[in-house]
């Protein structure tokens, strides 16, 4: 971004480059690894979209944290919709067919990944 600016580029092409890349990129990686980071390194990403956000000349980071939510939910009901996805086993329904079994991890970083946590949120009120 920083190199595309000092060419001279308009904000209008330096918002399309990144919508079309960084943006991408960052929204779908982080429907996986989002809530298995440290601290730090969600630090470091919100540090790029700052720095992103001041180079553009627009607000890029507002809603981050709800598109990442929203895209896990997203991910998470199009598993539990297709029996042939790979994931599908792991959304077993308990008896009462309204939650998700959530799975017992002996390990706390196994906790923060994406299956457990998507549970969580399908079976919070308003997740499916």
């Amino acid at each position: 971004m920083c190199r595309l600016r000092s060419f001279g580029a308009s904000q209008e092409i330096l918002h399309l480059f990144y919508c079309s890349t960084i943006q991408s990129v960052i929204q779908y990686c982080s429907t996986v690894w989002y809530d298995s980071v440290t601290l730090q390194a969600r630090t470091r990403v919100t540090s790029l979209l700052k720095m992103t956000s001041n180079i553009i000349g627009k607000p890029v980071i507002q809603g981050f944290h709800h598109s990442q939510i929203s895209n896990t939910l997203r991910l998470a009901q199009k598993i539990t919709a297709d029996p042939s996805h790979i994931l599908h086993p792991e959304f077993e329904l308990l008896p009462s067919g309204r939650r998700f079994r959530l799975p017992w991890y002996k390990l706390n970083w196994l906790k923060n990944e994406f299956v457990p946590h998507s549970i969580s949120l399908l079976n919070k009120p308003g997740g499916r």
